[in-house]
């Protein structure tokens, strides 16, 4: 894995760590802090590194030269590590036969994702972070694609009357951030009971959206 002017490579013996700059190398063991020397998975994550390994997972503070190890006690579904991916807050683990575990680094939380949640196989190989997905390859069971939920940027209850078509327009003012947005809508009966719900993607360079809503 490329670090700016270093790389790090994973082995039987521990993580070796190569300086482009001068040509050196630098090997981490269990001596140094390492869970374990079988490294199988790394991941550069700004300050920190992190390692999978078959024993639990090891998070490495360059600047401080501090390690802490993640295990099963701590909330890992499975101690061997076959990937890592780094998104914002959240640190994502595939495991072999044990799904996908999320760690929170705000909340120091874990949570585990298996087949009962949708992914296609225990067994995951890699992980990819795309936006609001993040896409699990698995061991002879194809890929699978989660959709994270996003912050909500604008939220307002419009009353509306009569059928048929009814066309509102709602202006959601200035979205300082950048990328592709959803805009969800649910149809509720005077009772407050829910009657149909409907969404839509857009960027924004768009400049209308529409929902269409079916209560058949």
């Amino acid at each position: 894995v490329v670090d700016g002017s270093y790389v790090w490579f994973g082995t039987r013996g521990g993580d070796s760590r190569y300086d482009k700059m001068n040509g050196t190398w630098k090997t981490y063991t269990t001596t140094d802090g390492l869970v374990n020397n079988t490294v199988i998975s790394i991941a550069i994550d700004g300050e920190y590194v992190w390692f999978g390994t078959g024993r639990g997972v090891s998070r490495y503070h360059k600047p401080s030269n501090i390690w802490r190890t993640f295990t099963t006690a701590d909330g890992l579904a499975s101690n061997r590590i076959t990937s890592i991916g780094i998104d914002g807050d959240f640190v994502w683990f595939g495991t072999e036969r044990e799904g996908v575990s999320r760690y929170n680094k705000v909340s120091d939380t874990w949570q585990t994702f298996t087949t009962n949640d949708g992914l296609a196989s225990m067994w995951v190989t890699s992980i990819a972070v795309d936006g609001i997905y993040a896409w699990f390859g698995t061991r002879g069971e194809g890929a699978s694609r989660y959709q994270k939920l996003g912050a909500v940027v604008w939220e307002e209850d419009i009353p509306v009357s009569g059928s048929g078509q009814i066309n509102l327009t709602c202006d959601i003012g200035v979205i300082n951030d950048v990328g592709k947005f959803y805009l969800e809508g649910t149809l509720t009966s005077n009772l407050g009971q829910e009657t149909a719900k409907a969404s839509n993607s857009f960027y924004l360079t768009t400049s209308d959206i529409f929902l269409i809503f079916s209560t058949d």
